[in-house]
Parts: structure tokens; sequence; C-alpha cells
């Protein structure tokens, strides 16, 4: 008898998570009264890029709450949160960065 096992679970997963995003966008877009556009492939624009700095500061709180947040739903919000932040200029960028080869380094 062949033992059981189930298989391209990591597929599985990455259906899930893509599904749990656009679940999560959609809900953005109708609380936060967005809309995404679709690109020349027909593919919708990520939301984190419709979204300003109190929108996300909203979900931030919302993610911070004791209420209950499925594991796929967490994961996709705050996936969008974090790319929002590295989305975001440096300030720091302005100054720019002197790279200096000195001998005694």
């Amino acid at each position: 008898m062949a033992s059981f096992e189930v298989f391209k679970q990591g597929k599985l997963a990455d259906q899930l998570e893509e599904r749990a995003y656009e679940w999560c966008a959609w809900q953005i877009e109708e609380t936060f009264e967005l809309k995404r556009m679709k690109n020349d492939w027909g593919f919708e624009q990520p939301i984190e890029e419709l979204l300003n700095e109190e929108q996300v500061e909203s979900i931030e709180a919302y993610l911070d709450t004791d209420e209950w947040i499925e594991m796929y739903v967490r994961s996709a919000l705050q996936g969008i949160v974090d790319r929002w932040y590295s989305e975001q200029p440096n300030p720091d960028d302005d100054e720019g960065y002197e790279i200096s080869f000195n001998e005694d380094s």
C-alpha cells in the first residue's frame, strides 16, 4: 500500500497567499474608496501604490488590535504595509553618501 502524501503544498500556499492579498486589497479599496487601475497586460496595480500614510497607519492599528485575524489575512496585510514602507523615499538619500578609500581604514 502506498503511503499518503500531499504534493505541491508550496503551490497551494502561493495560491492562498495570492487570494488573501486580493481579498485584502479589495477591502482596502472599499474602505478607503480607492480604485486600482489595470496596466496594458490587464494586471491591477498594487494597492500599495494608492495608499497614504494615514491609511497605512489605520491598517497597522488593525493589525495591532487584540482582535483575531486569520493567518493569511494578517500576512497579506503585513506584506502590504511592509511594501508601502519600502517604497517610500528615504529622507537620508538626499544627503548622499561619500565613499572614501583611505589607506588607513
